[in-house]
């Protein structure tokens, strides 16, 4: 008798090609493991029927059907098998590709209810899978959240559609392979007419599973509840559930009625296929979209004036300022009191360098000596040839009294009486002056007050 669960570890290669290495999960009909096919050097995942089944004839059919009904579905979102067969000791096992990630009940549990968008996206991939289910003949009746596998990608979630082990060929005739045991997990998503004939069953008993999926992954329950089997199995048939917007109120009024067209007890009255299931949600989604973007306009005007670069909303500042400092630099420019004027500059000009009282009276004698000069030559006689020595130096003492005495006509202002120095005389014709006349005294006295 094989004892699969107790001799299957970690080492151990099976029919000569997958060598085990660690156990991924285990449940009622059977365990996986993770593998290594030493042929082509991949990571596989290879599932055993489990020793509890291995002599049950409507087990060993159902795996071997989900390998073989499997491998006719060309669909990235179903999971992909590779091969099938059974160990030394008569236990199969099937072959499938490794996916590393989390299935969707699992997905409910740990993060609750998921929003309208991840729900859209995931529903549609999963409406990829069963088109193509549908259009190669085959009907899932198994569609859960145990078979729904998420995986995580680098572009968000990619879905794959498990477990094909009761679907329905529909171009063969098939007892039901449904177990007592697996029943209580899987009735909670049947139709009504599976439960009446399972053998009856189409693509739209797929539809109704589908629109239970929907309702568990936004609202977190099922809305199909009771405390025993009969009384869920009534519920299902009689169409008796909550509201999803009554469960929960952040979901749009829309999605109700998506729920009325998926949820009919009558096939005929469902929606037709999975895209139009799909197509549906999506139209949802966006309608939904526009409105909170409506909502939220007003809102997000406001965030984007306050979002503007610095550099934009400093221009109306920087521009006042330069006007401020234009018209403050014209009004100090233009004011009567802060221009010079030419008389100011006349009056300030001679306190910048003003000459000492020596040379103003030095400018005064030398301004005054040509004029007396002039007068003496018309008052004297003509024949000037005629006069003597001493006459001409007796007409030449007059002229070199100091003329300062009188009022200076350089200034208008009148010049503080002073005693000053003669003018001093022509030197080319300067005779030697005698004992008697006191003017070279004078004279030495003059260019000492010059600093000679």
């Amino acid at each position: 008798m094989p004892l699969a669960g107790k001799q299957l570890q970690r080492g151990i290669v099976i029919d000569g090609q997958f060598e085990l290495e660690r156990q991924l999960g285990a449940g009622g009909m059977g365990t996986v493991w993770a593998a290594t096919d030493l042929r082509l050097g991949r990571s596989v995942a290879v599932k055993f029927l489990s020793n509890t089944f291995v002599f049950d004839e409507a087990a060993r059919q159902r795996f071997e059907r989900e390998a073989r009904l499997g491998g006719r579905i060309r669909s990235p979102h179903v999971v992909q098998v590779f091969s099938q067969g059974l160990t030394d000791d008569g236990v199969p096992y099937v072959v499938m590709e490794l996916l590393d990630g989390e299935d969707l009940s699992y997905r409910i549990a740990r993060g609750g209810p998921c929003g309208l968008v991840e729900a859209a996206s995931i529903v549609e991939q999963l409406c990829r899978a069963l088109s193509r289910a549908h259009q190669a003949g085959l009907v899932h009746r198994d569609i859960k959240p145990h078979n729904v596998f998420l995986l995580n990608e680098t572009g968000g979630t990619f879905v794959k559609l498990l477990d094909f082990g009761i679907a329905k060929d529909i171009g063969a005739q098939l007892q039901s392979l449904t177990l007592t045991g697996s029943m209580l997990g899987t009735v909670l998503y049947c139709s009504p007419e599976q439960l009446r004939d399972p053998q009856s069953v189409g693509p739209l008993s797929d539809i109704w599973s589908l629109g239970v999926v929907i309702y568990q992954m936004l609202t977190g329950v099922t809305p199909f509840k009771g405390e025993t089997l009969p009384e869920v199995v009534v519920r299902i048939t009689e169409g008796g559930y909550a509201r999803a917007t009554a469960v929960n109120p952040a979901l749009p009024p829309a999605i109700d009625e998506l729920f009325e067209q998926v949820l009919q007890t009558d096939p005929s009255r469902r929606l037709k296929s999975a895209e139009e299931v799909a197509e549906a949600l999506a139209r949802i989604v966006r309608a939904n979209s526009s409105a909170v973007l409506q909502r939220t306009q007003p809102v997000g005007r406001a965030l984007q004036r306050s979002a503007k670069s610095p550099s934009t909303s400093r221009w109306p500042l920087v521009l006042l300022f330069t006007l401020l400092a234009g018209a403050g630099v014209y009004y100090f420019t233009s004011r009567p009191g802060l221009q010079p004027r030419a008389a100011d500059l006349q009056a300030d000009a001679p306190p910048a360098r003003e000459p000492t009282q020596l040379e103003q009276d030095t400018r005064a004698a030398t301004a005054a000596t040509p004029l007396s000069s002039a007068a003496a030559a018309i008052e004297s006689p003509a024949p000037a040839k005629a006069q003597s020595h001493a006459q001409q130096e007796e007409q030449r003492a007059p002229q070199s009294q100091p003329p300062s005495r009188q009022p200076s006509r350089a200034r208008a202002e009148p010049l503080k009486p002073q005693k000053l120095a003669p003018a001093e005389p022509e030197r080319m014709s300067e005779p030697k002056p005698t004992a008697a006349e006191p003017e070279p005294q004078r004279k030495a006295n003059t260019r000492r007050d010059f600093g000679f």
